[in-house]
């Protein structure tokens, strides 16, 4: 016995039918084979990706529960509403909302509803379905981490440091401040980029394979987008451009024709409709009201409606508004930047390469990374709402654009000081701006301060349409709260300014939603600037704040860029605003 060799100590084996075959009657396989192993490996592998994870996770995840239970975010709170509409037990499946469609809005109701099957209390109220649809939000903009790793590894391969440039673009969709912040609201944009990107893909491997299950799937997906938001239809035109990159066909028109027409894209365009009806079905159940909905929802995005809530893309520009006052703050300047010198590089190089007719896979990959990006930004670029949200699905696509584009010179030094320095800059602004959900909530801290200095029979004035008087009606007696309407005080009926303040012991401006447009216009607004000259220079109030600008205007943003491109309002009025308040000397 002593002269034979030993048998491996093994644990489990993945190729059962061979030993079999081989006379075994248990699976046998050395140890760094089995299942374990696998696991340990392969956890070792993606050892930094997963502490990307995890870090980009706290920040999507922590304090959940910002705003004191009061759910500031108009569009929030109506997406909540809606989905107290539902009702499995009462067969109410109408959410009798469509500024979104109804698939997260299901999704968020059932989630919830097995949650509350499983414990004792009642969680099918307001307060919970916010909390999920925030938890939904922080989820799918986890996700986006490691997808984003996936598509720059798929993009760069077999680039020598695909790897590296791979972990550095999850770090900087980990860090964004765009991402961070959407991650905290029960909006969908979160999922709606979650679902562009699994879009883009599915892109990547139609490209690839070819297969017909790619096609169903994104089909499928593509059918879940549109349940999402309607408008996702416009991202509908990237599996043509993928199934004729994996064609190739000639370029005469007929051949063309014929492959947009084939068979794969038929499936798939069968999938998206048919899927897109099951997940909103009351875009077809309910037509008038779907219809109703989208004749509003279009009159604003255009500007043909005037309504308050777009007053401050008076005089603005579509394209450099974006980049001057909504990237630089979402996705930082030196990201935003790298990313406009990215896009203009890989467009040229789509064009030469066509010129050239040289077409190799990452050809193809680059067409598919622009394709979404003119797809996405150039029907949003082309309205006249300019909402910060609007931007938030670009910005994990921006990434891969702007790593590809540095990693053409990845051995100059000029390029890896870029990179630190860019890495460095956005791992400070996400944590720097991480602030926003660790701080008490300005509105609340007003509050505060009106229940703690002032007398229950003082007159309040404030601005209307704003819900961040929510807090302060629960300490002082609302009979003593007047809400102007200062968005029509220009207007027919609406009290003047002599009349507001001689009324009002206190007035609050809740943030700066109102006070920036009617200062900056006052030829546009005459009452609504004298209003706020009055309260903020004329030195017969006294002034109380509850700022938060040194989080948006702070080194990150380079101090707003000495005023001239602050923020757009939307990036800040809805859960960090800066609020005054005006008491009378």
């Amino acid at each position: 016995m002593s002269g034979l060799t030993p048998r491996p100590i093994v644990l489990w084996s993945l190729d059962f039918p061979a030993r079999k075959r081989a006379g075994f009657l248990l699976p046998v396989k050395p140890y760094h084979y089995s299942t374990i192993a696998f696991v340990g490996q392969n956890f070792k592998k993606h050892f930094l990706l997963i502490i990307i994870i995890l870090i980009g996770g706290f920040l999507r995840l922590n304090n959940l529960s910002w705003g004191d239970g009061y759910f500031f975010h108009p569009d929030e709170r109506n997406i909540i509403s809606a989905v107290t509409n539902i009702s499995f037990g009462h067969g109410q499946f109408n959410p009798q909302f469509w500024a979104y469609g109804a698939f997260p809005i299901y999704v968020v109701y059932a989630v919830t509803f097995i949650f509350n099957f499983f414990t004792a209390t009642n969680l099918l109220s307001f307060e919970h379905f916010a909390i999920t649809g925030r938890v939904l939000a922080a989820l799918s903009s986890i996700a986006l981490i490691p997808l984003t790793y996936l598509l720059v590894k798929k993009t760069l391969t077999p680039h020598k440091h695909t790897k590296t440039l791979a972990l550095i673009g999850a770090t900087w969709v980990a860090f964004s401040p765009g991402m961070i912040q959407f991650a905290h609201f029960g909006t969908f944009e979160s999922l709606l980029t979650l679902e562009y990107m699994l879009l883009l893909l599915l892109s990547f491997t139609i490209v690839k394979t070819g297969e017909r299950k790619f096609y169903i799937l994104f089909g499928i997906m593509l059918g879940l987008s549109v349940g999402t938001k309607i408008t996702s239809v416009t991202m509908a035109p990237l599996i043509v451009i993928a199934h004729l990159l994996c064609e190739k066909p000639s370029m005469e028109i007929k051949n063309v024709v014929r492959n947009i027409f084939s068979t794969k894209i038929i499936t798939a365009a069968v999938i998206t409709i048919g899927i897109a009806v099951i997940s909103s079905p009351y875009h077809v159940l309910d037509w008038n009201g779907f219809m109703n909905s989208l004749n509003y929802e279009s009159g604003v995005a255009n500007g043909s409606l005037p309504v308050f809530y777009t007053q401050q893309f008076i005089n603005t520009t579509p394209v450099l508004y974006q980049l001057t006052r909504v990237f630089p703050y979402i996705l930082t300047i030196p990201l935003t930047l790298i990313a406009i010198a990215g896009f203009a590089w890989m467009t040229i190089k789509i064009v030469t390469n066509l010129y050239y007719k040289t077409s190799t896979p990452q050809n193809s990959y680059y067409v598919l990374l622009i394709s979404y990006c003119v797809l996405y930004l150039s029907f949003n670029f082309a309205l006249y709402v300019k909402w910060t949200r609007y931007m938030i699905p670009a910005i994990p696509v921006l990434i891969i654009i702007g790593i590809v584009f540095l990693s053409q010179r990845i051995n100059k030094r000029i390029i890896q000081g870029i990179i630190v320095f860019t890495t460095v800059w956005s791992v400070e602004s996400g944590l720097w701006f991480m602030q926003v959900y660790e701080r008490k909530d300005t509105r609340v801290q007003a509050a505060d301060w009106i229940d703690t200095y002032t007398f229950e029979t003082q007159q309040i004035g404030s601005e209307v349409y704003d819900l961040g008087i929510l807090p302060t009606n629960n300490v002082h007696p609302v009979s003593n709260i007047t809400l102007y309407n200062i968005y029509d005080s220009d207007g027919v009926g609406v009290p003047s300014v002599e009349s507001i303040l001689d009324d009002s012991d206190i007035f609050i401006s809740l943030s700066q939603r109102i006070y920036n447009t009617r200062l900056s216009n006052p030829s546009q607004y005459p009452q609504g600037n004298l209003l706020y000259e009055t309260l903020f220079n004329s030195g017969q109030w006294d002034q109380i704040s509850f700022s938060t600008r040194d989080i948006d205007c702070a080194w990150w943003s380079l101090w707003c860029m000495g005023g001239i491109f602050p923020p757009d309002e939307t990036f800040f009025v809805f859960d960090h605003p800066s609020v005054y308040i005006f008491e009378r000397r």
